[in-house]
């Protein structure tokens, strides 16, 4: 071989081996959940307030009494659905016109209220325990963002029935309500009083929605179902169940996943608050293995982000113990090393563990009086 063709066959070959590099490297950062490590609890740091309870008489004077909280991002801005209400009933012992509302970041840590919030609002009978008091927001294929949410609806002055419905919007502000798409009947897995949507994922065409049952049915209150279906409203009830049989969930619920792999942020109603993440493949979100527990003496119901662009993980959460605002916490995006043996590349982790009108009671998490029709 000439030493003019080795040089040729050299650079080449260094070309490609540059190149395999920098396409291996891209593939373990992007997509690679097999090597991807949760954060410890001291990894989460906190970096201060998000938003705060509106003044007295705002739409938003409490931010407690529900768990509307989602997390979607698109083309760079932040936006966080959150839960608000505008007064107190002693009557009912309860918060009154729960609806939901939007703040926006450009960098996930400041924050903006949306100046013309509420952006969801939902009433029936007109009674004031009524509201939009959950929900389940999704990043669509097709740019729009879609959320599913709990519409409470009166039966009696200060109790309630609830369904799932449907609203839709292309600049993540202005929603269109699709309507009632998880029907609180027959036969869905927790069907009775209340049923609260709380997170949503699409994976191969097939759209699931998480919810939790509030209410009559004992088998399912305070626990994780999850329904199935074809399209975004054509969920069926035929393909609901409890995850793992009946996971006990109080919050909302944050889905990371990919093609092969999901991981769910689950907040348990526990007394210390645990947010609880588990590992599921994407097409049996039934069943869950737990990885991690995370337990936070300053936040509670957290809401979260996997962001491998900027190597890290992004958390919004409700203060405890007042629940007045918002704070936000980050952790770093680690990955296993490869095994220099050879050997199998380690998957994450086992797991480890005001007056009534500003501050919620704390003998129960319940945000709403119940009752049978």
């Amino acid at each position: 071989m000439s030493k003019k063709l080795f040089l040729l066959v050299l650079i080449f070959s260094l070309a490609v081996f540059l190149t395999a590099s920098r396409s291996s490297k891209a593939e373990v950062t992007l997509t690679s959940f097999g090597s991807l490590v949760l954060p410890e609890t001291s990894a989460w740091v906190n970096l201060g307030i998000a938003i705060s309870e509106g003044a007295e008489g705002e739409w938003d004077r409490y931010l407690w009494g529900g768990f509307a909280e989602s997390l979607v991002k698109k083309h760079g801005v932040y936006y966080l659905y959150y839960q608000g209400s505008s007064s107190f009933s002693d009557t009912c012992n309860d918060n009154t016109y729960r609806q939901i509302g939007v703040a926006t970041s450009t960098d996930g840590i400041n924050w903006t209220k949306y100046a013309g919030n509420p952006v969801i609002t939902w009433t029936d009978q007109g009674a004031v325990t009524e509201g939009a008091v959950s929900s389940g927001a999704v990043l669509g294929a097709d740019g729009n963002i879609y959320l599913y949410y709990g519409a409470n609806s009166a039966y009696d002055q200060c109790l309630v029935h609830a369904a799932g419905r449907l609203a839709q919007s292309s600049d993540g502000i202005n929603f269109t309500d699709v309507g009632e798409v998880i029907h609180n009947a027959s036969p869905l897995w927790g069907f009775g009083d209340e049923i609260f949507p709380v997170g949503v994922y699409e994976n191969g065409g097939s759209w699931n929605v998480f919810y939790i049952p509030n209410g009559v049915s004992k088998y399912a209150n305070k626990k994780l179902g999850v329904i199935t279906g074809s399209s975004l409203t054509g969920l069926d009830p035929n393909q609901s169940r409890g995850v793992n049989g009946g996971l006990p969930a109080w919050g909302p619920v944050s889905i990371v996943s990919d093609s092969s792999a999901a991981y769910a942020f689950v907040n348990d109603p526990a007394t210390n608050r645990p947010v609880k993440v588990y590992s599921f493949a994407p097409g049996f979100p039934s069943s869950m293995t737990l990885r991690k527990t995370y337990v936070f003496s300053d936040c509670m119901q957290a809401s979260v982000l996997y962001e491998p662009e900027m190597s890290r993980w992004l958390m919004l959460c409700r203060d405890v113990p007042d629940n007045a605002f918002y704070r936000v916490k980050v952790a770093p995006v680690v990955f296993a090393t490869p095994s220099p043996t050879g050997g199998p590349v380690p998957t994450i982790g086992p797991s480890s563990t005001s007056s009534p009108k500003s501050t919620p009671p704390s003998s129960s998490p319940t945000p709403w009086p119940t009752g049978t029709k």
